[in-house]
C-alpha cells in the first residue's frame, strides 16, 4: 500500500467509489494498493445504497465470531500434522488422542474405566463413546466427559506451549471439578439402554414418496446408498455407489442426498420426503439461507433442485 498516494478525502472505503454508479474507482484503487491487491479489492461487490454494513466472521456459518471458530482457523493456518506429536503414532485421530495415546489411556486407567473399553479397537470415536454410555450412568458419564476435556486440554498444552502434565496430575485436576468423582459408577442404570430401541420405517403422507439415504466412511473410501418407497412401502427406486476419497460424515451424506435427488427427478416424483439420521445436515438444509460456508453454498444449489418438485421436505 502506497500511503503517499492517499488523498486527505480518501480516508473511508466509500471515498474510493464513484458517486454516479457506486462502483470502485479502479484508477485510484490501483494507484494506492497496486495491481495485485487492487484487483482483489475491485472484485469485492458493493451493496445497495440502503444496505447496512455489518462485521462478518467468515469462518462461522452465521458470520459470528466464537473462540471455537478462531481455534479452528488457527489450526488451518498452522497446518495439520498427521502423526501424534506426543507418542509418535503414525496418525493422530480423535480416538487416538482421547483413548489410545499412552498418556490418555493412563488417565482413563487411573479413573477405573472398564478395561474392555480401553483395549477394544475402534475406527470412530463416536462408536467408543456410545459403548461407554451403554455402561455408565448419567452421573458417571458426566464425570467421564470431564476427564476427556482435561485430557484434551493437556494435549493442547503440549502442542501450543510445549508443556504436558503427567496422567495423575490431569486426573486430579478433573477430579476437583466434580464432587464424589467416579467414572466407574455402575450403581444406577446406564445412560443408554443396553438393548437399543428398534426403529421401524414410517410411511410418508398420502400421495408422497419417501427417500431414505445414508453413507459410511471406511479408510480411503466413501460408500453411499438410498432407497425410494411409495406411501405403502413398496420400493420404486434406489441406488448407491463408492467414491475413492475420504470426507466427513456430513459431506458423505450430503453427496448421498444429491444422488437421491437426481434419482427422484428421473422417476418424475412430484411429492417427496427425504429422511436421514444426520441431524446436523437436516438443520443445515432447513436453515440454508443463513449458512455462508462452502457446504452452505452447496446446499443452496440443492434447494434450487428441490424447488423443482411440487413438494419436497427433509
Amino acid at each position: 500500500m502506497n500511503l503517499s498516494m492517499v488523498a486527505p478525502h480518501e480516508r473511508r472505503v466509500k471515498d474510493l467509489w464513484t458517486d454516479e454508479n457506486r462502483r470502485w474507482n479502479k484508477d485510484r484503487v490501483h494507484a494506492i494498493y497496486g495491481n495485485f491487491l487492487g484487483d482483489q479489492i475491485c472484485n469485492l461487490p458493493i451493496g445497495d445504497k440502503d444496505h447496512r454494513d455489518r462485521v462478518v466472521w467468515f469462518h462461522n456459518p452465521h458470520g459470528f465470531y466464537y473462540s471455537k471458530s478462531a481455534y479452528s482457523w488457527l489450526m488451518l493456518k498452522l497446518g495439520f500434522r498427521q502423526d501424534c506429536p506426543r507418542c509418535g503414532a503414525e496418525k493422530e485421530t480423535l480416538i487416538h488422542t482421547l483413548k489410545d495415546c499412552p498418556t490418555a489411556r493412563t488417565i482413563l486407567s487411573i479413573g477405573g474405566l472398564d478395561n474392555k473399553l480401553l483395549v477394544k479397537e475402534y475406527d470412530c470415536c463416536i462408536d467408543w463413546l456410545e459403548d461407554v454410555m451403554h455402561v455408565l450412568n448419567k452421573k458417571a458419564t458426566a464425570d467421564f466427559i470431564i476427564v476427556l476435556w482435561n485430557s484434551w486440554n493437556n494435549r493442547n498444552n503440549f502442542i501450543f506451549r510445549g508443556k504436558e502434565d503427567n496422567a495423575q496430575v490431569v486426573w486430579e485436576r478433573a477430579k476437583t471439578l466434580s464432587h464424589d468423582f467416579r467414572i466407574y459408577n455402575l450403581m444406577n442404570d446406564p445412560i443408554i439402554p443396553a438393548t437399543p430401541t428398534c426403529k421401524i420405517w414410517e410411511k410418508p403422507p398420502r400421495g408422497y414418496a419417501k427417500v431414505n439415504f445414508d453413507a459410511t466412511i471406511n479408510k480411503n473410501k466413501t460408500s453411499y446408498g438410498f432407497i425410494i418407497r411409495d406411501e405403502e412401502g413398496f420400493v420404486i427406486g434406489g441406488g448407491g455407489g463408492f467414491k475413492e476419497e475420504t470426507s466427513s460424515a456430513e459431506w458423505a451424506k450430503l453427496y448421498a442426498f444429491e444422488e437421491s435427488l437426481k434419482k427422484a427427478r428421473a422417476l418424475n416424483i412430484s411429492k417427496i420426503v427425504f429422511e436421514t439420521d444426520n441431524a446436523s445436515l437436516v438443520n443445515r438444509v432447513k436453515k440454508h439461507g443463513r449458512d455462508i460456508t462452502i457446504m452452505g453454498t452447496r446446499i443452496n444449489e440443492i434447494q434450487i433442485v428441490m424447488g423443482n418438485f411440487h413438494s419436497a421436505t427433509i
